[in-house]
């Protein structure tokens, strides 16, 4: 008998770094691998959840809700958070409410911020040219490694206009 500890409904659980409940569990027996399970999980951190829900289930009006928190600038680490809330550590200081986004330093650096909002959107449509043809990227345009900006390049569609 294995000692193994199996997943089961009403368990916790941490997903990509998210705290979850397990909702079902499906066994899959995969031949010389052993058995898998497939889990289904309801996530419990509430992350956008709740503006899904606010809106009476209507997904794109939760993801416009969700967006438009904190001024529209959308769901922001908090300045502070209890690691005992996540199951994070188990002494005093884990109780205490501790530095969050503070502690990462600025939300935007000095070089972030010095482009126009039509210059970014211009160096996010030159990478996603590069992607869509695969490409490699093109130079960086601003920040501290920044050089020319590669010549404009070239689409079917717009050989087609």
């Amino acid at each position: 008998m294995s000692t193994e500890l199996q997943p089961r409904e009403g368990m916790m659980a941490v997903v990509r770094n998210r705290r979850a409940m397990i909702t079902d569990v499906q066994p899959y027996d995969a031949a010389e691998h052993g058995r898998f399970h497939l889990v289904e999980v309801d996530y419990t951190d509430g992350l956008g959840q709740e503006c899904i829900d606010a809106a009476a289930a209507d997904r794109d009006a939760g993801i416009r809700a969700f967006a438009a928190q904190n001024g529209g600038d959308g769901w922001l680490l908090p300045e502070t958070l209890r690691l005992a809330d996540h199951d994070l550590g188990h002494d005093d200081r884990a109780r205490q409410p501790q530095p969050a986004a503070s502690a990462l330093g600025p939300r935007f650096l000095d070089w972030q911020l010095a482009p126009t909002p039509e210059e970014s959107w211009a160096e996010c449509e030159r990478h996603a040219k590069a992607l869509l043809e695969g490409m490699p990227a093109p130079a960086v345009t601003s920040g501290p490694k920044a050089q020319a900006p590669p010549p404009p390049l070239r689409t079917p569609m717009d050989e087609e206009a």
